[in-house]
């Protein structure tokens, strides 16, 4: 099958899968961001960018990607919500665990969506994927840039851009909400949206986060939680409230719809 008919299958079958929104896949580099999630080294991927084979490879590994992604087989429950959200026209900030970011965006690829991503060097490699998986990669992170990240994020999100976070990232604790997806939410007028999965079939890696990738073929099920209306107070103690609240419920949800992984 060539890369073309690839192609046309992808925006269709993605089409389908989120009728309210509106594509635009990156299909000439369809790739995912998924060297540092998946354990591999800053520095040698920093000595293989002087490798004039590297933008190959990475190509290369992409594609690879873009094909063990298509073996997962998906069940979505919750899908009314996020369908009345598209259809309001609101942004949407979703957001998930840093472990289980894979298939979350895998699902979501073609999605108008801008992703924060790290400054460190292995961020490189992932904003560079990322933009070809179709996203738009902005770099920052709690430690270096957060604010300027933040900011440019508020820029895009107008209804047809929105935003995914992994709130526990890029360094952790595991299962910690930083206060970043809600303050895009307060901030655009936004609705947060938290999405969880679950499989029996997985790699489960010896990261900070534990990180999850499915193995070829599993069965997924895709979860959307409840959606989150924030209010419009920044205030230091509000946000602290509330941020620690929104972890308390997304981590309830997670066990229940998540017992696999957690």
């Amino acid at each position: 099958m060539t890369s073309r008919y690839i192609m046309k299958a992808e925006i269709r079958l993605r089409s389908e899968r989120f009728p309210n929104m509106r594509f635009t896949l990156n299909m000439k580099k369809s790739i995912f961001s998924g060297f540092r999630i998946c354990g591999t080294n800053a520095l040698f991927y920093g000595r293989m960018m002087k490798n004039r084979l590297f933008p190959f490879a990475l190509w290369l590994f992409g594609k690879f990607m873009t094909l063990y992604g298509s073996t997962f087989r998906y069940r979505v429950t919750g899908r009314e919500k996020i369908d009345e959200l598209f259809k309001s026209g609101k942004s949407v900030v979703f957001f998930t665990w840093h472990n289980q970011i894979f298939p979350i965006l895998h699902f979501h690829r073609g999605v108008n969506l801008a992703i924060i991503i790290s400054s460190s060097k292995d961020g490189d490699i992932m904003a560079h994927v990322a933009e070809s998986f179709g996203y738009r990669a902005v770099r920052g992170s709690s430690s270096r840039n957060g604010s300027k990240a933040l900011l440019e994020i508020k820029k895009l999100m107008n209804g047809t851009w929105h935003a995914a976070i992994a709130v526990d990232g890029p360094k952790g604790p595991k299962y910690k909400m930083k206060p970043g997806a809600l303050f895009l939410a307060k901030n655009t007028h936004g609705v947060m949206m938290p999405v969880i999965f679950d499989c029996k079939k997985f790699k489960r890696f010896a990261s900070w986060d534990g990180f999850i990738l499915p193995y070829p073929f599993a069965k997924i099920d895709v979860h959307y939680c409840d959606p989150v209306f924030v209010s419009e107070d920044t205030e230091p103690e509000t946000m602290k409230s509330e941020t620690e609240q929104i972890e308390k419920s997304t981590m309830e949800q997670t066990l229940v719809y998540s017992p696999n992984i957690v």
